[in-house]
């Protein structure tokens, strides 16, 4: 990001301490002066920003204002804005993601299309941005993205239950996919004496700190029985998920890849 210089091409490009509200504001600048930037060389059709962050901010003034990019297709993709994370997550709220919240709805109030990934999903997101019906349906396009495996073929049938098979747990370790609860509920399975099986976690961690706080909920007398495979590669996590019974607790998801991947690959789900 530097301290602006890169982006000044007319004189007026405050800096990056200029804006104050939130810092996803500067970073739509940004990707504003990069489109300015590849326009001046070619034709730009389509561009696709994700809802979270409104990083197509700065550009979708500027076409309003200015006609920058008027034959271009803007468009947003529903993915987990932050009004919809904050509605179903227990966070404490600060002035700047209530500003980012103005300008992730702002976007998909200005944008060209509207691309969403379920129609069920992209209604729950409208209703809790509150946005009006005739505002949104008119440039809603439904696009689930592709589920693609790295060398495995798809199954044909879900594998055989068996009270030996492993229970996993595929998706990200944050909080929105639950796993405290996965835990919780395995640990209450495997204490009622008829699982003989393990619980694994094969899921990516960004925040060592809730990391450890999900680690510390697993009770010591059974901790032997949930294996973190955070590491595995991608044919060996493949392999074990398609053996598995895979749990999916999250509270909201726009559009459940791993859930889809698992199927695909034979897992109970």
């Amino acid at each position: 990001e530097g301290n602006g210089e890169r982006y000044r091409k007319d004189g007026f490009s405050p800096t990056k301490s200029s804006y104050s509200d939130t810092i996803w504001h500067w970073r739509s600048i940004v990707v504003l002066r990069e489109l300015q930037s590849i326009a001046e060389k070619e034709e730009i059709d389509y561009v696709e920003f994700a809802d979270f962050g409104g990083l197509g901010f700065a550009t979708l003034q500027e076409k309003r204002i200015s006609g920058f990019l008027a034959g271009t297709t803007l468009s947003v993709r529903l993915h987990s804005a932050s009004a919809v994370i904050l509605a179903t997550e227990a966070q404490s709220v600060r002035i700047s993601e209530l500003n980012l919240i103005d300008l992730e709805r702002k976007c998909l109030r200005d944008c060209d299309l509207i691309v969403g990934q379920l129609g069920p999903t992209a209604e729950s997101i409208r209703l809790i941005l509150g946005i009006d019906e005739k505002d949104w349906s008119h440039k809603l396009l439904l696009h689930s993205p592709p589920v693609l495996l790295s060398n495995s073929a798809c199954a044909v049938s879900s594998n055989p239950a068996s009270l030996a098979q492993p229970i996993a747990f595929v998706s990200k370790l944050q909080s929105l996919k639950r796993p405290d609860v996965f835990i919780r509920g395995v640990s209450g399975f495997i204490r009622n004496g008829e699982f003989t099986g393990n619980a694994v976690l094969c899921a990516h961690s960004f925040d060592k700190t809730y990391e450890n706080r999900i680690k510390r909920l697993i009770p010591s007398d059974i901790q032997t029985r949930f294996v973190f495979a955070e590491s595995i590669v991608s044919e060996k996590r493949e392999q074990l998920i398609a053996t598995s019974v895979a749990v999916f607790p999250s509270i909201f998801e726009s559009f459940c890849l791993a859930a889809y991947e698992a199927s695909f690959l034979g897992a109970r789900v």
